[in-house]
């Protein structure tokens, strides 16, 4: 049974605007690296991290980062870490029912 971030209908996950963001809020974000691996291949590798906001000024909000920094993010770059994270998304869609239903 999914949670009550993914739509029954579809089994996708609501769009993360749906759901606010706050201040003591988990959130997870993406982290994007490139680099050259041993063979001198090019990579690029996301992974999604955890963090704690510690403030929300307009747009943006400040996270406590799981490496120990603290650092600026979009708040539309973040979902909370309950809810499906931007790399999921990426992979199932998300839920339109509401768009197709005219609501």
């Amino acid at each position: 049974m999914r949670n009550k971030y993914w739509c029954p209908k579809c089994d996708k996950p609501f769009p993360p605007e749906n759901f606010s963001i706050q201040v003591g809020d988990k959130v997870d974000y993406t982290v994007q690296q490139v680099g050259d691996d041993d063979n001198d291949e090019r990579f690029i590798r996301f992974s999604s991290e955890e963090g704690d906001v510690l403030k929300i000024e307009g747009k943006n909000a400040f996270i406590a980062c799981e490496d120990g920094d603290e650092e600026w993010f979009p708040l539309d770059s973040l979902t909370l870490s309950a809810a499906p994270n931007s790399l999921t998304m990426a992979f199932t869609g998300i839920c339109e029912c509401q768009k197709e239903e005219g609501q």
